[in-house]
């Protein structure tokens, strides 16, 4: 019976600091298939990666390393104040709970002050760090889990997340918010209430824009807001404590429960 022959190739790479070359190893670990992979570190933040396996997969292997050591170089490179993202790595580097539009995180992005520009082969150039841009990922993905279920459409999803993204809001607080500011209303028919948006959804986003700017200026709405619903809520919970009560009276021996005005209007009648 033969041995198998493995072809032996060995790859030199460089890399502009130590960040980059933790960064290129980890993606190299995970997305590279070859039999066997062995990575040596030099001086001068360098790396030799050695491979053994069928002469097919060994030659793929190394154009995919070339290719992750350039994605790397260019996010950790910036040009113009900007790094250069590829989207592929973005979201194998997060831990996505619900699949996500990425133009929603660009957005985000954008409104939070950041200059974002997207490539011709659809790779994003912006000022944030690879750290900033997978921590919104990791929750408009969150968002997205958590609307799953709901009745709402997708593009007021997408006004949802990015609201509550940047406001810190939940997504119940931020679907009532949106209500009361109208920029989403509630559709009804004998099916279902459903959850969409009052205009365009880029008319939504420029109205959105005016909304976070008067928040930003008055940080007191909000909460002014959110005891306004306290109020109600606790209002509310007064009545149906109240209503269980009486339930609660009649079912244990048909008591008849008389509101106090309606006994006085009665009295004064007699």
């Amino acid at each position: 019976m033969s041995r198998q022959r493995y072809y032996y190739k060995s790859i030199k790479l460089s890399f502009g600091s130590n960040e980059e070359v933790v960064k290129f190893l980890d993606l190299a670990t995970r997305k590279v298939k070859v039999s066997q992979m062995y990575a040596r570190t030099r001086s001068g933040n360098n790396v030799e990666i050695i491979l053994l396996g069928d002469p097919i997969e060994v030659n793929l292997a190394i154009s995919e390393l070339r290719r992750l050591a350039k994605t790397v170089r260019e996010m950790y490179r910036r040009t113009r104040g900007l790094a250069t993202y590829d989207q592929r790595i973005i979201l194998e580097s997060a831990r996505l709970e619900a699949a996500i539009p990425m133009d929603v995180v660009f957005k985000i992005l954008e409104l939070m002050g950041h200059k974002v520009e997207l490539t011709r082969d659809g790779r994003v150039r912006t000022d944030a760090s690879l750290g900033d841009i997978v921590k919104i990922v990791e929750h408009v993905s969150s968002l997205y889990k958590d609307m799953m279920e709901m009745d709402i459409t997708p593009q007021a999803k997408r006004i949802i997340a990015i609201y509550s993204t940047i406001m810190d809001r939940d997504i119940e607080d931020a679907i009532n918010d949106l209500l009361t500011f109208g920029l989403l209303k509630t559709y009804e028919s004998e099916e279902r209430s459903l959850i969409v948006l009052s205009h365009s959804y880029e008319e939504s986003l420029e109205k959105l824009k005016e909304v976070l700017k008067m928040l930003q200026e008055n940080p007191d709405i909000l909460t002014r807001i959110d005891e306004e619903r306290r109020k109600m809520r606790e209002a509310e919970s007064e009545e149906e404590i109240v209503e269980s009560i009486k339930e609660r009276l009649l079912g244990l021996g048909g008591i008849e429960i008389r509101e106090r005005g309606k006994e006085e209007e009665e009295g004064e009648g007699e």
